[in-house]
């Protein structure tokens, strides 16, 4: 049986209580873990054990102090083992951003 876990990386705290509201009553998942920074969401990962069952949706914010959601993802993708999709989720509504976004494989969508 497949384990997800939805990891929410955001540096504004409403942002991760709304998110985790949110994907706890759509009934998608019960397991999420909050993120105030790209660092500790990063800790986490490099001190998960992984197996194929278990699968990551990660939220990310673009925008954050420390590591950005871009230096996120391009650090996520030395993680060996790891399967994750990942929701860039933030107040950008700069193009730019959109196509950059198009580089990286484990970006499944943009949402504004």
């Amino acid at each position: 049986m497949s384990r997800i876990v939805v990891l929410n990386v955001d540096d504004d705290d409403v942002t991760l209580m709304l998110h985790k509201m949110l994907v706890k009553a759509t009934g998608f998942c019960n397991e999420v873990e909050n993120f105030i920074s790209g660092e500790s969401a990063l800790e986490y990962l490099q001190s998960a054990t992984f197996s194929p069952e278990n699968c990551y949706i990660i939220l990310l914010d673009i925008n954050m102090p420390g590591i950005s959601g871009w230096d996120f993802l391009d650090r996520i993708e030395y993680i060996h083992g790891l399967k994750a999709y990942v929701a860039l989720v933030t107040s950008s509504i700069d193009s730019r951003d959109q196509e950059k976004a198009k580089n990286y494989q484990k970006v499944i969508d943009f949402f504004y």
